[in-house]
């Protein structure tokens, strides 16, 4: 069986000489991982038909030993990455930065030695966008421990507990029984759920409050992420309005959406059937799924921010409507889908 890395790398190369470069560098650990299975932290640098460095540490030195088909080197005393990384290669060549590469790093590359660098910011981030099988399997398996440790904690909430003590819970349990959280959750009673990317204060539950929870883990690398809206021990006529509202907005959505369609597509339909009230809908539809919790295709209006516009087999991706209301509150439904096969397919529940 091919290893998955020779693919992936074998992806790569493809598109550095495509692109017109001769290399890639980049300190991302999604981009490590994908490459070569490396967790630590360090820089991956690839030359196409060769096999990728990774430069790391005395602390991740073990790990990487036990990593096939790499280049391993420990960075000595005294010397950093970028350094270490500066003396490997007495040529001048281009090279591709990877996704968020620090500034300093590129400016001591600059002052240090005779490579070119460019940004390649979208370059990885293409490639891991369709998933493999296998990835696909540890997505749905991260989607699954992300629904079962809502429903347990959801269980667990009595009235005069915190934002914060229900975050901290979803931790413990992402913990125990996952690898850990994808992101800080999101835990926001009544109108603090107005705030889309609010962070969980002492604020104390209430009888009737608005429970907005966005939370999700990971599972061998890859993440899950779910959001639930709902009224905690009561009933709420306009809640129930607005939730239901949103809600067929989002399965008109979710029913458009097949391979082939533009990406902007689902959430103009969301817009539109929201009517007036979609000015309380402030942010895109979702986000793709993977290494990182946000990856692509981007699913929003706004269709330039795709190198490719369309839905295609392999995309993992959320769908999370939301509507926000300051001073009342915010409701936001969010779910994970995968084309798979040619079907959409939602894998939480």
């Amino acid at each position: 069986m091919t290893s998955p890395y020779k693919d992936r790398q074998a992806k790569l190369s493809s598109e550095i000489e495509k692109r017109g470069a001769q290399g890639f560098i980049s300190t991302s650990v999604a981009d490590m991982l994908y490459l070569t299975g490396f967790s630590g932290e360090g820089l991956i640098f690839f030359l196409p038909e060769e096999k990728p460095y990774i430069i790391t540490d005395g602390r991740y030195v073990e790990e990487a030993m036990k990593l096939k088909d790499i280049k391993l080197v420990q960075v000595k005393p005294g010397n950093g990455y970028i350094k270490t990384f500066c003396m490997l290669i007495d040529k001048p060549i281009s090279l591709f930065c990877g996704k968020d590469f620090p500034f300093k790093y590129a400016e001591y590359i600059r002052k240090n030695s005779s490579f070119g660098l460019f940004d390649a910011d979208d370059l990885t981030c293409e490639i891991r966008r369709s998933k493999s099988k296998e990835e696909i399997t540890l997505l749905k398996k991260a989607a699954e421990l992300s629904c079962t440790i809502f429903y347990k904690v959801k269980d667990m909430l009595k009235a005069g507990i915190t934002e914060k003590k229900v975050a901290a819970m979803i931790v413990s349990e992402s913990l125990e029984h996952a690898d850990g959280v994808s992101f800080d959750p999101i835990v926001a009673f009544g109108a603090n759920s107005s705030i889309p990317h609010y962070r969980p204060q002492g604020i104390e539950l209430n009888k009737k409050d608005i429970v907005l929870i966005d939370m999700g883990v990971k599972f061998s690398g890859y993440c899950g992420d779910i959001t639930r809206t709902f009224i905690f021990n009561g009933e709420d006529s306009l809640f129930f309005e607005r939730y239901q509202l949103l809600f067929k907005a989002r399965e008109k959505a979710i029913s458009s959406i097949a391979e082939n369609v533009e990406l902007s597509v689902p959430e103009k339909i969301v817009r539109e059937f929201l009517g007036d009230e979609a000015k309380y809908f402030i942010h895109s539809l979702g986000h793709g799924l993977g290494l990182e919790i946000h990856e692509k295709p981007v699913l929003t209006s706004v269709n330039e921010i795709n190198h490719i516009k369309n839905f295609m087999e392999g995309d993992v991706f959320t769908i999370e409507p939301g509507l926000y209301y300051p001073g009342w509150g915010g409701i936001r439904i969010e779910d994970d889908f995968v084309i798979e096969d040619g079907i959409v397919k939602k894998i939480t529940f």
